[in-house]
């Protein structure tokens, strides 16, 4: 690894007429593929003119040809059809007979009279057919029939068919391998602007130093246990007790980090020193979540718990790749623990809880975080998403979406299930609430904008018998644009309260506010840089302006609450040949499971390994 691949300081005037120039070379290359577009439809259309008009002179001489009456039209057209052909699988179109090398045959005295069959009252009509019929189909070679039986006026027609065709082939073809040439040419100019939009404001490199550093990773075979044990332990949100155990006693066995426990509630830090320079935070998430795994696996989730929120019992699963992320910054720190030599400054690794609910990271703080360990100049993270194992997906500003979750409460009139006449039914009343809901986004949100209004739970009543006198909706609001976000509110609002005085409600709804998450917004300066060192060390394997997710994270509440940047990122968890199958059969949608889902679970490997060397290598590249 010896090779160091050099990103120099630019002018920030130099990299504008740079980009200029490409802008332009972009705008060139579309008006030129637009032309070529146009030229290439005038003259598919002028072909199919010819086309079409050649089969009907075709079709026109051969009709009028008296042979074809006279030997039988199945029988003629038959050998027609074999002498006649066309090679359609090149492009250059063949007729498989030569017209020139068949010697001519004295045409019927008229070709637009067809001659009638022989008068069978004729003692010798018959005779002379049947003789003229067997000699016809006595001659096998298509050649020496051609000759015999189709008149010089149809070996014309057949001439100027296929000098058409010859004619506006060609033509065609060079217009469609001009075409591709400029979309070509179009995919390298994009590329080249792309990596000239991701340079960094200070050097960076793809060095020995990183590479030497990288190779300190550790077995992994471990990992993968570790991780199994904690797939097979989940634990809810504010009840991380026994996975904080795991982690803390894992992170103190480097002998490396001050460890801090109980941050929050379950949440924990370890802090390596390492002389002067930045400070960069490290974040993974711990918390499970409240569903019934059905994924298989020999490490499969059996675990149901008490859910201190509400109550019930139910099942736990890791279905939002938490236990790989913890995996994976405990491989890193251990990594660059070893690596001491190779960076300078301060690595923060936090283990946060409840992230499910949103209420993780903004307890951490409140709970004196940054009392305990220092402000970080950087809070870096990550997230397993349903993208193809081994890449890495970056972005400037928004690549996850804010989200406002919310418990309504709709009061009826309870009684009977036989006497609905006697009741306010609340079950009808938060039908009507959930389907009207559903026309926030698609009459009132700008097409152009984002939105997602998601009612996830309608609890009403407890038996089939009885009509309640109450129902729970919890509903999901995704933005990624503040006003957008207030008038999607005000527009549940006015529907709850509309409907409420429909139905004779006997009392106001209740609108609580559960959990708030604020938009990922990634920081331009670091996520430039980090993005830079991601493409030199995987490539195409890493996109630096990945797709944003409506997905939301607390993240960002480490770093804004110290007016600190972030930045966010998301390596790919589907297993290889899953993914690359259901690209082919255009079935993502359907055949890859997502985050929440009970199938959902990262296949290990290259997961763990890209998501352990993303992490180090964007600590190393800030920690210069």
């Amino acid at each position: 690894m010896a090779s160091v691949i050099e990103r120099p300081v630019s002018d920030p005037k130099g990299i504008r007429e740079s980009e200029e120039i490409l802008m332009q070379t972009l705008d060139d290359l579309l008006e030129r593929y637009l032309n070529l577009l146009d030229r290439y439809q005038s003259l598919q259309q002028a072909f199919s003119g010819q086309l079409s008009a050649g089969f009907l002179e075709l079709a026109k001489a051969n009709f009028l040809n008296p042979n074809r009456t006279r030997y039988g039209q199945d029988f003629y057209d038959e050998r027609m059809q074999a002498t006649t052909q066309i090679d359609i699988a090149s492009l250059d179109p063949v007729f498989s007979i030569n017209a020139s090398a068949v010697p001519p045959v004295e045409e019927e005295k008229s070709r637009d009279e067809p001659t009638s069959l022989p008068d069978s009252s004729s003692s010798d009509g018959p005779h002379e057919s049947e003789k003229m019929t067997n000699d016809a189909r006595k001659l096998h070679d298509p050649l020496k029939w051609f000759g015999v039986l189709v008149p010089p006026s149809l070996r014309s027609s057949q001439a100027n068919f296929k000098g058409a065709v010859m004619d506006a082939m060609p033509a065609l073809v060079n217009v469609d391998t001009e075409m591709k040439q400029v979309e070509i040419e179009i995919r390298r100019a994009r590329k080249k602007l792309g990596k000239l939009r991701v340079k960094p404001k200070f050097p960076t490199r793809m060095s020995d130093t990183h590479s030497k550093a990288l190779s300190n990773i550790p077995d992994l075979a471990s990992y993968e246990e570790l991780y199994k044990h904690l797939h097979s332990h989940p634990e809810l949100s504010v009840q991380e007790h026994e996975t904080s155990a795991t982690v803390a006693k894992h992170l103190r066995s480097f002998n490396a980090y001050e460890v801090q426990t109980d941050i929050g509630g379950t949440g924990l830090v370890g802090v390596l020193k390492n002389g002067p320079g930045k400070t960069v935070l490290l974040r993974a998430d711990m918390d499970a979540l409240p569903v019934e795994e059905q994924t298989g696996f020999e490490y499969s989730s059996k675990v149901t718990v008490l859910d201190k929120s509400d109550g019930i019992t139910k099942p736990v699963m890791h279905a939002c790749a938490h236990d790989m992320h913890m995996t994976c910054l405990l491989a890193a720190a251990e990594l660059l623990a070893k690596a001491k030599d190779q960076w300078k400054g301060t690595l923060i690794v936090l283990f946060q809880p409840n992230e499910e609910r949103g209420g993780g990271a903004k307890a951490m703080v409140d709970d004196g975080l940054y009392d305990k360990v220092p402000v970080p100049d950087y809070v870096l993270g990550q997230h397993v998403m349903a993208l193809r194992a081994g890449t890495v997906g970056a972005k400037i500003g928004t690549i996850m979406a804010s989200s406002n979750r919310f418990k309504i409460t709709l009061f009826g009139r309870g009684g009977h299930g036989s006497m609905p006449h006697l009741t306010i039914d609340p079950a009808v009343l938060a039908a009507n609430v959930v389907i009207r809901l559903q026309n926030i986004v698609s009459r009132e949100v700008d097409p152009s904008d984002m939105a997602v209004v998601t009612v996830a739970s309608l609890q009403a009543g407890q038996t089939e018998n009885i009509i309640a006198d109450k129902a729970t909706l919890k509903v999901d609001v995704r933005t990624i644009n503040p006003r957008t976000l207030e008038r999607v509110l005000e527009a549940i609002r006015r529907i709850v309260k509309a409907e409420c005085d429909a139905s004779d409600s006997p009392k106001e709804p209740i609108i609580e506010e559960l959990v708030t998450f604020p938009p990922t917004i990634n920081d331009e300066n670091p996520t430039k840089t980090v993005t830079a060192a991601f493409q030199d060390h995987f490539g195409s394997s890493c996109e630096p302006d990945t797709d944003r997710s409506n997905a939301s994270e607390d993240v960002t509440i480490l770093a804004t609450c110290r007016d600190r940047p972030c930045m966010y990122w998301f390596i790919g968890g589907a297993d290889h040949r899953m993914w690359d199958e259901a690209v082919k059969n255009g079935t993502l949608h359907k055949s890859i499971p997502v985050n929440h889902s009970p199938f959902f679970a990262p296949v290990i490997q290259p997961t763990m390994r890209t998501g352990v060397e993303a992490l180090s290598l964007a600590a190393l590249t800030l920690l210069q």
